[in-house]
């Protein structure tokens, strides 16, 4: 009779790409020549989504096809590094309070163009929040399916 068990033979999951990567550019800050140490995934999604709109609108306003890149580029990079997905939402709400503001100065143009810009980030955080959500139900099913055996 063979006895069942409730753990796989494998030898045990690596770690994510995204932890190895995190842990190589935290190694690299640390080992840097200042005594600033920033924890590189607490800073990495603002940096990231500031950089996003600059780029955009500093380099790429002309063309709506580098706008929309230079902002879905984000989401396999938030998903990879498991940023949180909030961050751009939170950005955007805050873009969206900045095209208010603008439109009521009379600057129609810019404010448009930062709308615009908030409804692309708005695209990237549930995009990001909906993998999230994926990946954490299929975590739930592999364990409760661990469970009843």
């Amino acid at each position: 009779m063979k006895r069942k068990t409730r753990y796989s033979h494998y030898p045990p999951r690596s770690r994510d790409i995204g932890e190895k990567i995190l842990d190589k550019i935290n190694n690299f800050i640390s080992q840097s020549h200042y005594d600033i140490h920033l924890n590189f995934k607490i800073l990495a999604p603002y940096i990231l989504v500031t950089a996003s709109i600059l780029v955009s609108h500093l380099i790429f306003h002309s063309s709506d096809l580098l706008i929309l890149i230079s902002y879905i580029v984000l989401i396999p990079i938030f998903s990879i590094l498991k940023f949180d997905g909030r961050i751009p939402i939170g950005y955007a709400i805050l873009l969206l309070i900045t095209a208010a503001a603008l439109l009521s100065t009379g600057n129609e143009n810019l404010a448009n163009q930062v709308a615009i810009y908030a409804y692309w980030l708005l695209v990237v955080g549930v995009a990001c929040l909906t993998i999230e959500y994926i990946r954490e139900e299929r975590k739930k099913k592999d364990t409760s399916k661990y469970s009843r055996e």
